[in-house]
Formats: C-alpha cells, sequence, structure tokens
C-alpha cells in the first residue's frame, strides 16, 4: 500500500538555481506530509551535491530523498531511478525548471476520477515573462501535423485567452511536468532510456495511446516552466526523432486539423507551401471589416480570442509607439503567426528596440522563406503527394491550388514580398 499520494521526481544536473527555486515552489503550494519530493542528480558539479541535501531536508523533513548518480543518467534513466524508488500512489515528473502556482496538484489529481481513462494529465505550462500580454503558454498540448511532427498547440498565446480555458485530449503531453499511476508507468516498462533528452515523454504517450488510453492537460492547473534551460537540451532532438519513428511513430495520427477545428480555426497552407493555423475566411473577412471601428481594448479581445488574425496583430503594433512594446507584442504575434509578415514584423520591432533574440528570430525565419521559386514549386508538389499518400484529401487539394495559382505567385507576391520583406535581409550588413 502506497505511503503518500505523490511522488515528485525531479531530475537535475547543475543549474542549482532552478533547482532551489523549484523546491521552494513546492514546499509553497503542496501538502508536505502527503507527497515525497525525490530529486535525482545526475553528476552535478555545481552546488547542487551540497545544497540540495540540506534544503531539501529542511523544506520536507524525512519525505525528501537525494540520490546522486557517479554518471549522468538522462532524463530517462532519472526519471525510472526515481520511479523505482517512489511510494507514492501517483508520480509526479517534473523539470527542475518549473515553479508550481498554487493550487497547482489538487486539479491533476482529481482528473483521474473525472476521467478513468487517462494515461497521464499535466498542468497548462507558462512561460516567465510577463509582458505585454501576461503569461503566455508554453504547453497545452502536443499536436501531431499531417506530417508527424510534434509541437505545442497554441504556444505563446497569452493566459488570458478563453483558448487557455479549454479542457481538450491528447495523443501526448510533456513531461516537463506530468503526473501519472505509478501502477500504470512500471506496467508499461517506463520511459526508454535510449532516448537523451528529448521524445522520451512522447514514446511513452505513443505506447500507452495504442491502448487506447488518452491524455489531458487541466486549465485548472498552472505552473511555470523555463524551457530549455539543461545545456544541450535540443543537441539530440534528430536523433531521438529518428529513434521514435523506429519504436513508435506509427501509434499516432495527425490531429492538429481536427484540433484547430474544434476551435473555430483551420489548417491552411500559405502561398509558400507551409503549414500555419489560420482564421475560416469569412471570420477573417468580418474582423477585417470591424477592425477601423475597435477600440484599444476592443482589439486585444478580439487578438486573445481570434489569435490567428494578422492584420489585427498588425493593426496593434504600428499604434504602438515605445519601441519595448512594439517588440514585446510583436514576439507574440510572431510565436502565434508563423508567417513572413509576423517574422519581418518581429525583425524589425526587434532591431529598433536593440533587442537581438528578437531580431534574430525573425530573420532565421525569413532566410527559410527567401528560397528560389523553383524550389518552392517542387516542394509544394511534394507535399501534395504526401498528402495523398497519407489519404488527406483537403490538405491535398489547398496544396493543388497552390500549384495551380504559381504563375500568379510568381508574378505578383514572390516580388512584393521580396520588396516588403525579404529586404530586410538585404538590408543587414
Amino acid at each position: 500500500m502506497s505511503t503518500f499520494q505523490t511522488s515528485v521526481i525531479i531530475p537535475v544536473y547543475n543549474k542549482w538555481d532552478l533547482t532551489r527555486d523549484c523546491l521552494k515552489s513546492l514546499a509553497a503550494t503542496i501538502d508536505t506530509g502527503a507527497n515525497e519530493i525525490i530529486v535525482i542528480d545526475n553528476a552535478s558539479t555545481d552546488r547542487t551535491p551540497r545544497a540540495a541535501p540540506f534544503l531539501g531536508t529542511r523544506l520536507f523533513g524525512d519525505n525528501f530523498k537525494y540520490i546522486r548518480n557517479d554518471i549522468n543518467r538522462n532524463f530517462a534513466g532519472a526519471s525510472n531511478q526515481g520511479a523505482e524508488l517512489a511510494s507514492g500512489e501517483f508520480l509526479v515528473f517534473l523539470n527542475n525548471d518549473t515553479a508550481a502556482l498554487p493550487g497547482w496538484l489538487p486539479p491533476l489529481l482529481r482528473d483521474f476520477d473525472e476521467y478513468p481513462n487517462i494515461a497521464a494529465t499535466g498542468p497548462v505550462l507558462l512561460y516567465p515573462d510577463e509582458e505585454p500580454f501576461g503569461l503566455t503558454v508554453q504547453h497545452l498540448g502536443i499536436i501531431v501535423s499531417p506530417f508527424l511532427k510534434f509541437g505545442h498547440l497554441y504556444a505563446g498565446v497569452p493566459e488570458a485567452s478563453p483558448l487557455v480555458a479549454k479542457r481538450r485530449f491528447f495523443q501526448a503531453i510533456t513531461a516537463a511536468c506530468m503526473v501519472m499511476p505509478r501502477s500504470l508507468f512500471m506496467e508499461t516498462g517506463k520511459f526508454d532510456e535510449e532516448y537523451i533528452n528529448g521524445f522520451e515523454d512522447v514514446d511513452l504517450c505513443g505506447r500507452l495511446s495504442a491502448t487506447g488510453r488518452r491524455f489531458t492537460v487541466n486549465p485548472a492547473s498552472r505552473v511555470i516552466h523555463r524551457e530549455g534551460q539543461s545545456p544541450g537540451r535540443h543537441n539530440r532532438d534528430r536523433n531521438n526523432y529518428g529513434l521514435l519513428l523506429d519504436k513508435s511513430l506509427k501509434f499516432f495520427q495527425p490531429d492538429w486539423q481536427s484540433l484547430l477545428a474544434a476551435d473555430n480555426f483551420t489548417l491552411d497552407v500559405d502561398a509558400w507551401g507551409m503549414l500555419r493555423g489560420a482564421l475560416p475566411l469569412a471570420l477573417e473577412n468580418d474582423l477585417d471589416r470591424r477592425l477601423p471601428t475597435m477600440t484599444r481594448d476592443g482589439l486585444k479581445k478580439a487578438l486573445l480570442e481570434n489569435i490567428y488574425w494578422e492584420r489585427g496583430w498588425r493593426a496593434r503594433i504600428d499604434k504602438i509607439s515605445g519601441e519595448k512594446e512594439r517588440a514585446a507584442v510583436a514576439d507574440v504575434y510572431f510565436n502565434l503567426c508563423r508567417t513572413i509578415p509576423a517574422a519581418a514584423y518581429a525583425a524589425e520591432a526587434g532591431r529598433l528596440a536593440g533587442d537581438d533574440a528578437l531580431r534574430r528570430k525573425g530573420e532565421t525565419f525569413l532566410k527559410l522563406y527567401n528560397a528560389p521559386p523553383e524550389k518552392i514549386l517542387s516542394d509544394a508538389r511534394a507535399s501534395r503527394q504526401l498528402c495523398q499518400k497519407l489519404g488527406l484529401a483537403e490538405l491535398a487539394a489547398k496544396f493543388a491550388a497552390r500549384i495551380d495559382n504559381f504563375d500568379s505567385f510568381i508574378k505578383d507576391t514572390y516580388p512584393r514580398y521580396q520588396r516588403d520583406y525579404f529586404s530586410l535581409l538585404n538590408n543587414r550588413v
């Protein structure tokens, strides 16, 4: 019989300041008597070996365990190690670059009573930066694109958006903060330790999805996530995806289209043949028509509800005089609308505000799109063929329409975008 309600497992490798803040946030937001905290130290070389046992014991007493490894066992190995030691009914896998907010845990535990067929649940994960719309979303569920690539649904959307308050079910969620019954985790075979700090959570979710289980993110639970703090966090992404392709990609089905449709959005193909979330044309036209009469507050509300409304974002940015605020809003616009105009606004706003990170982010995206016309056409044809092969008739038709309209694209859109947007790249020496 379990001693604790949950066992919170935190793999760490250096970054003691993050671990310290994570532990303090847990002590302030959970019942320390009903939950145990297990820190697995992957051979840290900073203050962690000295400071973690001291602080953990002071905060959690005998309910704190600290295990130090002689080698770095990465996220999967350390998490499995913690699960083997755990005595809680539920396991909480938690990155050390998180900070729990008040009331985050009880809603997650209630999910298992309310939805008996879920394998795991997690909170809405939020970036820590609060400007200019308040906190923004890092994770509220993982989407699977038509080409079987993975991403975070609505990453970058302001927390105040009604989209964030909605309950959804997914084929996968992140293990940056994931709650799962310990018995199910052990029966499933734990995390596959062949993955190195990436896709081990997607792999686990795929194996469980194959059994008919679902995953959810609880909008009543919120946790801050300072994403990507581990050194070399994404160095093995290509290798990890290759493993996923061999092992468990077969368990996933494209769901980006259906998730967007459930929120009255659509999956569109832009003039360059790239996939993006978009507004239905009738809604976009209606918003464009009403834009001249909207107040500042009315425009903000419309953007929170219709996050892919590009003309609205540009109107909001163009009315801002302060360069730092312009850059902040342009960053939100680009994070949501991964389009050439959004990238150009981000690059230019970043340049004017002296925000080199934002400028580079926008310019990097523009460089990806600044391709010769023959490559754009070739890629669109390949995408259409892939959609046909995958049985995605509606999406194949959208690519076909772009191909049929390519002469107009070359005569009008391509030179106009070269002049208005890609010229930003040419002006940088």
